[in-house]
């Protein structure tokens, strides 16, 4: 099933899910999927394929990305060239605050830090304790960045999202499932 001209918007914080869901459901949908984390670390010339990044670079460079907004900015201008005419389904950080509710359909995933910090950590094979403590960090920067880059406050205006969602006690595949279910929901009314 092809699903439409908009956009599909996966967004919350690290560990929620985003990037696994953007991958099923472009496949479900044949949607084309964009990762925007792997999209702003090409264009600043970082390695994409590297597990945990922003886990241990990612939060260093964060420095310079908060005196420096334009960065974030021109990432979010390069989004909305690449997906102006729909079609994509993306991990974002900000495009559900950004985009025009017409042009998108905007999903926010929500975990716990214990949970998001355990499946960061399965995913890195790297340390639960260390991986709850960065998952904070990453969680308190994020909060700052977007706040300082748009006034948008992260986690907390949830007012953009059509559907929000508590991942904590479901399988990749409920969620999977759920989703789908939504994105079916919604097309019907179309």
């Amino acid at each position: 099933m092809v699903l439409l001209k908009k956009n599909v918007l996966i967004c919350g914080f690290g560990g929620c899910g985003k990037s696994t869901q953007v991958k099923m459901l472009a496949k479900r949908f044949k949607l084309k999927a964009l990762y925007t984390s792997r999209l702003f670390r090409e264009m600043q010339g970082f390695d994409t394929k590297k597990q945990g990044w922003w886990e241990s670079q990612g939060l260093k460079f964060g420095k310079i990305r908060l005196n420096n907004t334009s960065l974030d900015r021109a990432l979010d201008k390069r989004i909305m060239e690449i997906t102006k005419n729909g079609g994509f389904i993306m991990d974002s950080w900000t495009m559900p605050w950004l985009m025009d509710g017409k042009k998108a359909i905007k999903i926010w995933l929500e975990a716990s830090q214990e949970i998001r910090a355990k499946r960061i950590a399965k995913r890195n094979k790297a340390s639960l304790e260390e991986t709850i403590k960065t998952t904070g960090e990453r969680d308190i920067f994020n909060k700052k960045m977007y706040w300082q880059a748009y006034e948008i406050k992260f986690g907390e205006d949830l007012k953009p999202f059509d559907l929000i969602l508590k991942t904590d006690s479901l399988s990749e595949k409920q969620v999977l499932e759920t989703l789908s279910g939504f994105l079916k929901a919604v097309l019907k009314k179309k």
